[in-house]
């Protein structure tokens, strides 16, 4: 290699480099669009590289691109696992993998790999990628017991598997993942950074959030609102170290509304509206500093569903129809700022519908349960002309069709 190639070679990968990182720094600032851009301009960078003097360097930083692109464009089945193989596949391209960053990145990308197999319902293959993470991370400590990235790297790979026995109803399994994925997560803790502190913490929060939820499907009602409370305890203290990291605003929404959806189920509805409260005051935050986060909208209007429940409880007919009309206008702002790409607004969207016709149906309005069963449908038909293999969508749309059936 020539002297000239070699500087050309440096500058692009440094260029390739910084669009990566602006790429990462857009992500944590909840910019997805943007993320997206600059993770596109660091690939296409790379690959032209690549293609002239491939090497370990150019290889890691194009895995590390195409991970953290298929996170970011979750939408497309075949696309995103196109990305994701990429990614083993250029870090399978690495003469050496010894790099204890390169281990803690590549389990992440198998633990990330994980979770959209979860979401097509490949859960024998999501197994096997948790599996792969957890034991090269186990190898990877004996070698190195006080690295604490790697505990990180750990504990979010059994948190993912214990999603996933619980999800198939193995739940004693789950518990034990939880609580193993807890102790690593602390181990992690004591061996990070101030600068590790902050994402090792909000895994420690989404985790007491998935023991909550665990907690919830066992009828544990006291240690599933402590876990829920947990969570979003640790999400405000990030919030007050790291005010510009939207992912826990989001995420602390998003156990919130779960909290409220307990309460109210319990009776507690003074205590829901508080959750509703700091639900309203979280999302809205997002909203005003990344107006193109779809998942705010969406998860502002499940919030004013849940208040609609609630209403409903207390007896107050108008005011819940009035939550259900706020919930359905949210959701179609977050499909208006995605593009029509976001298909959970898309899935919460048919949720409320269906929540309506069921009210609508016990108060004898026949006619009014049968439009909003047929706006159901439709709502999840979309999800699934977008993701054909979203079981969740499938599962509710039997659920409206049967509701329809009942009362035609």
């Amino acid at each position: 290699m020539s002297i000239i190639s070699k500087s050309y070679q440096g500058k692009t990968l440094q260029l390739g480099e910084i669009c990566y990182e602006l790429g990462v720094l857009n992500r944590l600032q909840g910019r997805f669009q943007k993320a997206a851009y600059f993770l596109d301009q660091a690939i296409s960078t790379c690959e032209e590289i690549n293609l002239k003097t491939p090497g370990d360097n150019t290889s890691m930083l194009l895995a590390y691109c195409y991970q953290d692109y298929a996170q970011l464009i979750g939408l497309s089945n075949e696309v995103v696992l196109q990305y994701y193989q990429k990614s083993k596949e250029y870090y399978n391209m690495m003469s050496s993998r010894e790099s204890l960053d390169v281990i803690c990145r590549y389990v992440l990308m198998l633990t990330r790999l994980g979770k959209f197999q979860v979401f097509l319902s490949r859960n024998e293959e999501a197994k096997e990628s948790y599996q792969e993470a957890i034991t090269i991370c186990i190898e990877a400590l004996r070698k190195n017991p006080d690295h604490g990235p790697l505990y990180g790297a750990l504990g979010q790979a059994q948190e993912k598997i214990g999603e996933l026995y619980s999800i198939n109803e193995y739940y004693h399994q789950a518990g034990n993942y939880y609580q193993q994925a807890l102790n690593s997560l602390e181990r992690a803790l004591e061996l990070s950074t101030n600068i590790e502190y902050i994402n090792i913490s909000h895994d420690k929060a989404f985790t007491h959030k998935r023991l909550a939820e665990y907690y919830e499907k066992k009828s544990n009602v006291v240690e599933a609102k402590d876990n829920y409370n947990t969570a979003i305890g640790i999400y405000s203290q990030i919030i007050e170290l790291s005010p510009s990291f939207i992912t826990a605003y989001i995420n602390r929404g998003h156990a919130a509304v779960d909290l409220m959806n307990l309460q109210i189920e319990n009776g507690q509805f003074v205590d829901a509206l508080a959750s509703f409260e700091l639900t309203v005051k979280t999302f809205e935050y997002v909203i005003n500093e990344v107006p193109e986060q779809a998942s705010a909208y969406n998860r502002l209007g499940c919030a004013n569903r849940v208040m609609g429940d609630m209403n409903v409880r207390m007896g107050n007919i108008g005011q819940a129809g009035n939550s259900y009309i706020k919930a359905l206008d949210l959701m179609d702002q977050a499909i208006q700022v995605s593009n029509g790409n976001y298909i959970y607004a898309f899935n919460e969207k048919g949720l409320t519908y269906l929540q309506i016709a069921q009210i609508s149906k016990s108060n004898g309005s026949i006619t009014e349960a049968r439009e909003a069963l047929m706006n159901s449908i439709k709502c999840f038909d979309e999800v699934l002309i977008r993701t054909p293999d979203a079981h969740y969508a499938k599962q509710h749309k039997e659920e409206a069709v049967r509701l329809l059936n009942s009362i035609i």
